[in-house]
C-alpha cells in the first residue's frame, strides 16, 4: 500500500560516515563567502525510493552537466553527461558512478530501519568532501591538508544535513544559510 507521503520528499535519518543525522533533508551545501550556498548534492527520500540531484563539475569547478532527480540535464551544449556518468538504482539503493574508472562517486543505501547510509567523494571550490563508512572528512585541496574529520556522532537537527564553509568549517542539521 502506498501512503500519501510516499510521493513527497521527507526529512529522514542519514548516516554520513558513521555520523547519524536525524531529521535532515539530505542536502549537502557549500557556502562560498557572501551569497547563497550552492548544493553539492541533494538526496531525496520518498518512501523506499531515493532520487539524486547533483551538479557535474570539471576539475576547475565549472558546471558542465547536471542530474535532477535521477535525470541527466544538459548544461553545456555538446556535453553528454550520460557518456561519462551512470546512475544505477535498485530497491533501496542508488549509486552515481564515473564510467571511465568505475568509481562510485556517491552510493546511498536504505537499511532495514529506513536509515540512508551515504558514502562518496565530492570536490567543490577548494575542498574535497570524503565520506567513507567510517568518517566524514573535509580536505583543503590547495594546502593538501585535512581540515576536519568527524565520526561516530549522532545529531538531531532540522533542514539541511551539512553546510560547509570556505574555510572548511561546517554546521549540521540547520537552516540553509
Amino acid at each position: 500500500m502506498i501512503m500519501a507521503n510516499d510521493h513527497e520528499p521527507s526529512s529522514y535519518t542519514m548516516n554520513l560516515g558513521s555520523n547519524i543525522l536525524e531529521n535532515c533533508d539530505g542536502t549537502i551545501l557549500y557556502k562560498r563567502g557572501k551569497g547563497d550556498p550552492i548544493e553539492v548534492f541533494k538526496l531525496e527520500k520518498r518512501g523506499a525510493d531515493l532520487s539524486l540531484s547533483i551538479d557535474i563539475r570539471e576539475e576547475g569547478g565549472k558546471t558542465v552537466g547536471r542530474v535532477v532527480r535521477n535525470s541527466f540535464v544538459t548544461v553545456i551544449e555538446g556535453y553528454d553527461a550520460k557518456s561519462d556518468f551512470e546512475i544505477k538504482r535498485s530497491p533501496n539503493e542508488l549509486s552515481f558512478t564515473r564510467r571511465r574508472d568505475g568509481k562510485a562517486l556517491l552510493k546511498a543505501v536504505i537499511d532495514a530501519k529506513g536509515i540512508v547510509a551515504v558514502t562518496g567523494e565530492f570536490v567543490i571550490g577548494s575542498h574535497k568532501l570524503e565520506v567513507t563508512w567510517k568518517e566524514f572528512r573535509i580536505i583543503n585541496l590547495q594546502r593538501r591538508t585535512l581540515m576536519f574529520s568527524l565520526s561516530g556522532v549522532s545529531f538531531n537537527g532540522f533542514g539541511t544535513a551539512v553546510l560547509i564553509t570556505p574555510k572548511g568549517g561546517f554546521s549540521l542539521g540547520g537552516p540553509k544559510s
